[in-house]
């Protein structure tokens, strides 16, 4: 379920934006990674690998699209209290 959602969808949209991105020479692609992808959460494995996945294409697509004037984004929200990982050390 994580990989669909957090990886295969945000690629769905990605595909279905960037023909538009590519023919006007500008674009912004804005991916919510989670610092689980950098670092895997115990009890967490199928949404750390989601979010490393999703870490990877954000890479891919940078390097690939460099001169094509759009810009990739991601963003490492930082846990806002809600015990995610708590208790346990990286």
């Amino acid at each position: 379920m994580d990989m669909n959602t957090n990886f295969y969808g945000t690629l769905r949209v990605i595909r279905t934006f960037m023909p538009g991105f590519i023919n006007r020479g500008s674009g912004i692609i804005a991916n919510i990674v989670s610092i689980a992808g950098l670092a895997p959460v115990p009890l967490l494995a199928g949404y750390s690998a989601s979010k490393a996945a999703l870490q990877s294409l954000t890479q891919a697509l940078r390097a690939t699209l460099a001169e094509s004037g759009d810009h990739r984004h991601r963003y490492l929200p930082r846990s806002r209290g809600h015990g995610f990982g708590e208790g346990y050390s990286a």
